[in-house]
């Protein structure tokens, strides 16, 4: 045994097997990572024509419409253009931007951008953030799949009163919370929180769009920032709150 692992033509038959399984992994990932992204587009192909006919019946291009119909189309269109973003999210084949920046500003654009959702069901969306806080990351993603993410649960799961965003940092690290006075999460729901496709017993019945990757992206995101993110409910009907701690750069 000894002789043949000191035998350099043994070590290298032993590697070529090795290179010829890695060579064709890689070229399995190559072919579903082109089929994902054909999907992908012809997805987005349908998305944006649903989009177009929406804002259209939105825009009155159809004539005047009955006040229920154009509920559903304004609601209609802000979920197929969630739709469009996320699968653009899919074709952006860009690698993980990190750079410094406030994340202050972000967290304040973030609230801004939903004030109009908040307002709509008559909750208070109210942002308590730090002057600057400066961490080192990729900014789109921490906005787009993790901020709104949370953001947009709070609204969803929270029928009355208030939403309050708090940023703030010490001891080298950026805190932000969110926390709302919604529907609450029970002991047997917060283990299935971050998990993929985790749903809540009855998350469907407030948000039947939901797939249960929100979260569980975030949860990625945040961890490969060096971070964490974990919630916290005193149960049903109580609110929740979730928070993200990332390092300060």
């Amino acid at each position: 045994m000894f002789d043949r692992l000191t035998n350099p033509e043994y070590i290298s038959a032993i590697i070529l097997k090795q290179d010829d399984r890695y060579g064709k992994l890689k070229e399995t990932a190559r072919k579903e990572h082109e089929l994902l992204h054909f999907i992908s587009h012809e997805v987005k192909g349908h998305l944006s024509r649903s989009k177009a006919a929406f804002a259209g019946i939105v825009e009155g291009d159809y004539g005047p419409v009955s006040p229920p119909l154009d509920s559903m189309a304004h609601q209609a269109l802000a979920d197929t253009q969630k739709g469009v973003e996320t699968v653009m999210s899919v074709l952006d084949e860009k690698a993980s931007e990190k750079r410094r920046f406030d994340f202050s500003e972000t967290v304040r654009r973030s609230v801004a951008g939903f004030q109009s959702d908040a307002a709509r069901k008559h909750l208070e969306l109210i942002p308590l953030v730090s002057d600057t806080c400066m961490i080192v990351g990729d900014e789109r993603k921490l906005e787009e799949h993790v901020i709104r993410n949370l953001l947009d649960n709070a609204i969803r799961y929270t029928a009355v009163g208030s939403i309050q965003v708090v940023l703030r940092h010490e001891a080298g690290i950026a805190r932000l919370t969110v926390s709302d006075t919604g529907a609450g999460i029970s002991s047997d729901d917060m283990k299935k929180l971050f998990t993929e496709g985790g749903h809540g017993a009855h998350s469907k019945d407030i948000n039947p769009e939901s797939t249960g990757y929100g979260l569980f992206i975030a949860k990625q995101i945040v961890e490969a920032h060096g971070g964490r993110i974990f919630a916290y409910s005193d149960g049903m009907g109580q609110g929740t709150t979730f928070t993200i701690e990332l390092p300060l750069g």
